[in-house]
């Protein structure tokens, strides 16, 4: 299966259109359209795409040479979003509303090297760029950032220099300015940003998932309508590719390298796609996704053994939260428990979070009064004030008021 072509053409050729004109009809035809929207759906989050075809398309040195650069990221929870500026939606009930971004050929999500481009070089400090309205302090905690980055142990440049260099670093990597000869002829080669493409799918060997968001508009108590969209799934692995060369500014030189390292870290830190600021587009390093797995797998098969093993009991160390080590299920929410969620938006009087329950994608508000607040995209845990219904249909679930517990470690 093409999924751009499922998407864009093959999404509504079951589709009713008569629920535009024959008003008598409305609430059959409605009904009608929104199974064919569920059937449509599933058919885009099960598909899964062939290993095969996945490792054809893997970018390969004897096509590029030496300057070939590459490294793999796996994506976090919640996923990941991309091409959500197009246009995808008749206003029904049942369908995914916004656009998404597709290899024309394949069929298969993508990220576009110039959407990459742009992500990491919204890192730099963009002094020249006159749309950029940072302030010069930012502007300088950027250029030290990149510094950081490029020379972990010692910055070889002079203190005062350090901002105008990284200002031509910029240039020459995102714009292509190379210091010229004698002769007036450029220095170098021209650095490259390659498509990103899916290089491995999830443990169940899918690719995409559904999302929703949950919009009050005006009316903060209103019981707001999920609106649904599709997203690339968590632990699916990305693979950068970038053409890369050794640079020189001022005596300085940025060999090829370095540039790999910093580009990757950038992408672990800021995330790149759409709707970054509340946890999308985040990724992990193929490596502590190996690591991860492994202590998986060892405590797997650990708890088929009986061998007991006497050791000196290590001290306790602070870790990052780990979200894909507290998802629950439907069946285990109850009255009174206390649940992992995420915070998406804030308000006077409540704190907008999204619950890490398995397929539970309503954003609940938590009633809080409290002046120290919570910022978005952070880790709490929320408690269940009432739930109604029973798993796995679940109708309604309200939070304990003022209760948003921070979490910054397991």
């Amino acid at each position: 299966m093409n999924c751009k072509y499922q998407f864009y053409q093959g999404y509504y050729q079951t589709f009713d259109p008569r629920v535009f004109e024959q008003q008598e009809l409305n609430s059959d035809i409605a009904k009608n359209n929104e199974k064919a929207f569920n059937v449509t759906n599933k058919l885009l989050t099960e598909f899964k795409p062939p290993k095969q075809l996945l490792d054809k398309l893997a970018l390969k040195k004897d096509q590029f040479g030496e300057p070939l650069r590459q490294f793999k990221l796996h994506t976090t929870y919640p996923g990941l979003l991309t091409g959500t500026g197009y246009t995808h939606e008749t206003g029904n009930v049942g369908e995914f509303k916004i656009g998404f971004y597709f290899d024309h050929a394949t069929g298969l999500p993508y990220l576009p090297g110039h959407s990459i481009k742009g992500a990491l070089r919204h890192a730099f400090p963009r002094k020249n760029q006159p749309r950029t309205k940072e302030p010069p302090a930012i502007k300088q905690a950027k250029a030290s950032y990149i510094l950081s980055l490029l020379f972990p142990e010692e910055i070889p440049i002079p203190t005062d220099k350090r901002y105008e260099w990284v200002n031509k670093l910029e240039e020459q990597i995102f714009e292509g300015k190379r210091p010229t000869d004698a002769n007036g002829k450029p220095i170098g080669k021209v650095d490259a940003f390659l498509d990103a493409r899916i290089s491995k799918a999830d443990a169940k060997e899918r690719i995409l998932g559904s999302d929703a968001i949950t919009p009050h508009g005006d009316k903060k108590w209103k019981n707001p309508i999920p609106l649904p969209f599709l997203k690339v799934l968590p632990d699916v692995e990305w693979e950068f590719s970038f053409l890369l060369f050794d640079t020189k500014i001022e005596g300085t030189e940025v060999k090829a390298a370095q540039k790999e390292a910093m580009f990757k870290q950038i992408l672990l830190d800021l995330g790149v796609g759409a709707k970054t600021n509340v946890g999308y587009g985040q990724f992990k390093s193929t490596e502590s996704h190996q690591s991860s797995s492994k202590r998986s797998d060892t405590t797997a098969r650990s708890s088929t053994q009986t061998v007991v093993v006497k050791v000196e009991t290590p001290p306790k160390t602070l870790q990052v939260f780990d979200p894909e080590k507290h998802v629950l299920q439907t069946t285990q929410l109850k009255k009174g428990k206390e649940v992992y969620a995420q915070v998406v938006s804030v308000s006077d009087k409540d704190v907008q979070v999204k619950l890490l329950v398995e397929g539970w994608e309503t954003i609940l508000p938590v009633p809080f009064f409290k002046a120290d607040k919570p910022n978005s995209g952070i880790w709490c845990k929320v408690k269940i004030k009432d739930i109604s219904g029973k798993a796995p249909k679940i109708q309604s679930i309200s939070l304990e008021t003022n209760f948003v517990t921070l979490v910054n470690q397991d």
